[in-house]
């Protein structure tokens, strides 16, 4: 890179380093960034000079630590949340994300990249959300980083800033703190052991001690210098042993694998999430103040805070050619620079709206306004038709699952909103976070904070709870699915214990005749049960086969796969040839029991 700007290798790193934080932060694009740098070696900057060391620059910091990337994927197995914290610019980002070989960043259960929060290490502010993010406490968050004063940047907030120099060793330096979400949050010590034995390492290295959880003393776990099986094993028994003294901790039932799954998502993405938005007056819709977002962020325990603001009458299209009438129900938001980590969700491409570009005409995408305009991946000089202008689009939200609506929005700075499309500047939704132990009294004070004068017309929410109930509904629909299905059963034995019963009394004349000829009860019986037992099975392939082309049909028309589980078929047979048996046994025990010359008198 030294070449291309004509500067010496001090002289370049010295500018270098001059507006790198700036780039990391988000407030300067790459493009001005290296326009500086060009302009220090007295090189002009043409298009193709830019790309071109953007992309040197991005692979020169993407050099993968292999053992690194598999131990995170250790802790996590071993249950450990874990987290990524960088200073990285929005185009590196965006590369690394495109890249195959990065996949694993989106893997760790939190990822903070400076330029997407405009936040940079070691200022406070970053490592605190990091550790919001986490849903933990500085004191149970250790941080590594090979840059010393980053380190000491983690050491400032209460965190346990290591400075990382590799994996052997560092078993004696940490302390990793382990969660086991499950309703409630038990805690357990245990020791990293080093990837190499290290003769500076103890065999066995002892945790800080027990902690009290709920007054449980959950035991501190002790774990051999280098085996990873004693390491897990020893682990799952201190967890164990803290459920068996109190299985209360969980919820007391078993969830199905939609409630499970759901209520993984929600507490993956928190539950300290509250929204104030525009509620009613008598004369109808009422807006929130215009400083909203600057009151309600000084309430004590908020811990974050961004908001959007509704442009009525304004929509979006793909081409000024698309007829006003085909909206695709789409809805054109202003937006502050950090809403994608309020609402816990991230970048599917490009960069989110920043500093510099909040400016200018420039556009986000929600996930689903995406499809509906018809963008499946970003091209240079992309464009959408909004206000009766263009916008560029630099990039697309992956789904937001606490904030749905903001799927289908087309996202913009305000600045830009209010300099191009007439926007008033008024937010009409504010996402804040607050401390986990702080939410309820957050919540009480929302709307009087955002509104003073007539706090009744915010309406504050909370959108978790309403996951919680979409959890709670899932369950009901299932025990009410399970009744309608064990009804369905006892009415189709009942039908087929009839026919059976029909079967023998208009049959009498054969049955006897059969005992006549020498037939015995058992085989009377068998024929009646059998016969039973291949109506309840012509019955259930047909109600199974229904059930599946239903299915079918149904994937079809949402264009998803489908897929019929062998234990949800096989069961249903399985049920029916069940019933049959059931139901046919009386019949079949009544056409045994009658005597021939009772039978032949019917003739």
């Amino acid at each position: 890179m030294e070449a291309l700007t004509r500067l010496s290798p001090a002289e370049f790193h010295a500018v270098y380093r001059r507006d790198r934080i700036e780039l990391d932060r988000g407030t300067l694009s790459a493009d001005e960034y290296w326009r500086r740098v060009f302009a220090a070696g007295g090189v002009g900057a043409t298009p193709g000079l830019l790309v071109r060391i953007e992309r040197e620059d991005a692979l020169g910091w993407s050099r993968v630590n292999q053992r690194v990337v598999d131990w995170s994927y250790e802790l996590r197995e071993a249950g450990l949340g874990t987290a990524i914290l960088s200073n990285m610019p929005c185009q590196k980002l965006a590369f690394m994300r495109e890249d195959g070989q990065f996949r694993w960043i989106d893997d760790f259960s939190v990822a903070v990249f400076s330029c997407e929060h405009l936040l940079v290490k070691p200022e406070p502010s970053i490592y605190r959300l990091c550790v919001e993010k986490l849903g933990a406490s500085p004191g149970e968050s250790p941080f590594l980083d090979v840059v010393p004063e980053n380190a000491e940047g983690a050491r400032a907030v209460g965190m346990r800033g290591v400075e990382f120099r590799g994996l052997e060793g560092l078993a004696t330096a940490l302390a990793l703190t382990a969660t086991l979400e499950s309703g409630r949050r038990l805690l357990a010590l245990v020791d990293r052991p080093p990837a190499v034995r290290d003769p500076a390492v103890p065999a066995t290295v002892p945790a800080t001690g027990p902690l009290e959880l709920d007054g449980v003393s959950v035991p501190p776990v002790l774990v051999s210098g280098h085996h990873e099986q004693v390491r897990r094993w020893r682990l799952r028994e201190s967890l164990r042993r803290t459920l068996e003294r109190r299985p209360d901790l969980l919820e007391g039932r078993v969830l199905t694998r939609e409630e499970a799954g759901l209520l993984a998502e929600i507490s993956k993405l928190g539950t300290n999430l509250l929204t104030a938005t525009n509620g009613q007056s008598y004369t109808g819709t009422a807006e929130l103040p215009k400083t909203a977002p600057g009151m309600v962020a000084e309430l004590p325990g908020v811990t974050a805070l961004q908001y959007t603001g509704a442009l009525s009458n304004v929509n979006a299209y793909r081409s000024p050619h698309i007829p006003a009438i085909d909206t695709n129900a789409l809805s054109v938001d202003a937006s502050s620079t950090g809403l994608p980590a309020a609402v816990s969700t991230s970048l599917a491409q490009g960069t989110y709206l920043n500093a510099a570009t909040e400016n200018e005409p420039v556009a986000v995408l929600g996930y689903q306004a995406a499809h509906r305009l018809g963008i499946d991946r970003i091209w240079q000089g992309e464009k959408i038709w909004v206000g009766g202008m263009w916008f560029f689009v630099v990039g697309v939200l992956n789904p937001a699952t606490l904030a749905p609506q903001i799927d289908s929005s087309v996202l913009i700075g305000f600045p830009a909103a209010e300099k191009y499309l007439g926007f008033d500047g008024h937010p009409s939704e504010i996402y804040v976070r607050a401390q986990n132990n702080q939410v309820a009294a957050v919540d009480s004070l929302l709307a009087a904070q955002a509104n003073p004068e007539s706090p009744n017309q915010v309406a504050v929410s909370r959108p978790s709870a309403a996951l919680t109930a979409q959890a709670d509904a899932a369950g009901a629909f299932n025990t009410l699915f399970l009744g309608l299905g064990a009804v369905a059963l006892l009415v189709g034995a009942v039908g087929v214990a009839n026919i059976m019963i029909i079967s023998v009394l208009e049959r009498r004349p054969e049955i006897g005749l059969r005992r006549a000829l020498g037939a015995t009860k058992g085989q009377i019986r068998i024929q009646f049960l059998s016969e039973a037992i291949l109506l309840s099975l012509i019955g259930g392939a047909i109600g199974v086969g229904v059930g599946a082309a239903a299915v079918a049909i149904y994937t079809y028309i949402k264009a998803e796969a489908t897929v019929i589980p062998a234990e949800a078929w096989a069961g249903g047979i399985g049920a029916a040839i069940a019933i049959g048996a059931i139901s046919g046994l009386m019949p079949a025990l009544r056409a045994a029991r009658m005597s021939p010359t009772q039978a032949l008198w019917s003739i």
